[in-house]
């Protein structure tokens, strides 16, 4: 039962997984920034050393990095 778990979380990881890389809205740098005057009326996906986001996303925000600021708005979760 184990290995059956382990070979369905290791085929979908492979199919979800470029899902999320795919989305236009994307920022992977060591210093992503999403600018004050910007706006996203979609998800925001974000990762990078430094994340900032300043401008204003319409929709889920997911940023992940070691230092992340957040002075903007974000219209979702």
């Amino acid at each position: 039962m184990r290995k059956v778990f382990l070979i369905f979380l290791i085929f979908f990881s492979f199919i979800f997984a470029p899902l999320a890389f795919a989305q236009t809205n994307f920022r992977s740098q060591e210093v992503a920034t999403l600018e004050k005057y910007e706006e996203i009326n979609a998800d925001y996906f974000s990762t990078g050393e430094k994340v900032t986001l300043s401008g204003t996303v319409n929709g889920v925000a997911y940023l992940a990095g070691g230092n992340i600021t957040v002075d903007g708005l974000i219209n979702g979760d």
